[in-house]
């Protein structure tokens, strides 16, 4: 994660900052997870963006494909979840 996703993330656009909450459990994980990583974007328009704008369906963006099926391998289908909040300003 931090050789792979974090240089990654840091890389797009309007990308202000990625961390990891170690043992991570509260409002959104109900079971005690290893990890979580949060980013922090310039604004919802730049994470969009840097996921390929709206979309219908959910897919990884193909430069970072090879590393989220290699993810997928060991992460519990149920703990791999993706939230994305607003605030409205």
């Amino acid at each position: 994660m931090e050789r792979e996703w974090f240089p990654f993330l840091m890389r797009q656009k309007g990308c202000h900052g990625v961390m990891f909450l170690k043992g991570y459990q509260g409002e959104w994980m109900l079971q005690k997870m290893d990890y979580a990583t949060i980013d922090i974007w310039e604004n919802s328009r730049a994470n969009r963006r840097a996921w390929g704008g709206v979309r219908r369906e959910w897919t990884d963006p193909p430069e970072l494909r090879p590393l989220m099926e290699r993810f997928r391998e060991y992460v519990l289908p149920e703990s791999f979840r993706t939230f994305e909040f607003e605030r409205m300003v």
